[in-house]
């Protein structure tokens, strides 16, 4: 998923799980790179499993001069810390979750 949100706004996304719907899906395998979010996860969304995926290089390409705080990260996560199991991914920036040390992300990618 790449090219979603040119524009800091933290709504959009890559893979976005939005909603109270949004629960017990699995993300796996991804390459999830230039957009606004790469990952974003709603503080309603539950039981999801978000593993071996890469999501690196999302930031917006244009800054709002009114909100120029609301950047955008690899991984927007806003719901609870253990509403979701979010495992094994390589992402560089994130909101909510911490992305593996260097040393960690070379391990989990020659699994």
């Amino acid at each position: 998923m790449s090219g979603n949100g040119y524009a800091a706004q933290e709504n959009n996304f890559g893979i976005g799980m939005v909603g109270a719907g949004a629960n017990e899906n699995v993300i796996v395998d991804n390459i999830v790179t230039g957009n606004t979010n790469g990952i974003f996860i709603a503080p309603v969304v539950t039981g999801n499993l978000i593993r071996r995926n890469i999501i690196a290089g999302n930031s917006p390409v244009q800054v709002s001069v009114t909100n120029p705080a609301a950047g955008g990260v690899d991984i927007r996560n806003l719901a609870p810390a253990d509403a979701n199991t979010i495992v094994d991914n390589v992402c560089l920036t994130s909101i909510g979750v911490t992305c593996p040390a260097v040393d960690d992300t070379l391990r989990i990618r020659r699994r």
